[in-house]
């Protein structure tokens, strides 16, 4: 069963998660051979105040 976690800042709606989400799963059935119904994609929202980039909080 093919994971994607995908962890991105807040602000982008359902239909543009949605949408990437088909596409991705498209990718790895076609690409990995999977079964399109035991891909899974996950976003998480993170607050830009959580995010550290090269030992600096972003």
């Amino acid at each position: 069963m093919p994971i994607v976690s995908i962890q991105l800042f807040p602000g982008r709606t359902y239909e543009m998660k949605k949408k990437a989400a088909e596409r991705i799963t498209d990718i790895i059935v076609e690409e990995l051979k999977a079964k399109k119904e035991d891909v899974r994609v996950v976003y998480q929202d993170i607050d830009k105040e959580n995010w550290c980039i090269g030992g600096k909080m972003f």
